[in-house]
């Protein structure tokens, strides 16, 4: 049975680190870039389609026949 070796586990450990916040990295920023021009931005959360306006605030959402969004409701906190 091979040992684990707790400092390579620790190497590692920090390299993932590093490769997911540069992973986010650009994504934060183009969602960024989207509200500063205030475009709204499009994501699905446990199964919800949301809309989130650059001033915050969030809608469920569906795509009707024509692929237009149609409000649900807005999504309180």
């Amino acid at each position: 049975m091979t040992q684990a070796n707790p400092k390579t586990e620790s190497e590692f450990s920090q390299l993932v680190k590093q490769l997911t916040h540069l992973a986010q990295a650009g994504p934060k920023k183009e969602i960024a870039v989207h509200k500063e021009n205030g475009q709204p931005i499009f994501y699905s959360w446990s199964g919800i389609s949301i809309m989130e306006l650059p001033d915050g605030r969030r809608f469920e959402y569906k795509l009707d026949e024509s692929g237009t969004e149609k409000i649900i409701r807005e999504l309180l906190e």
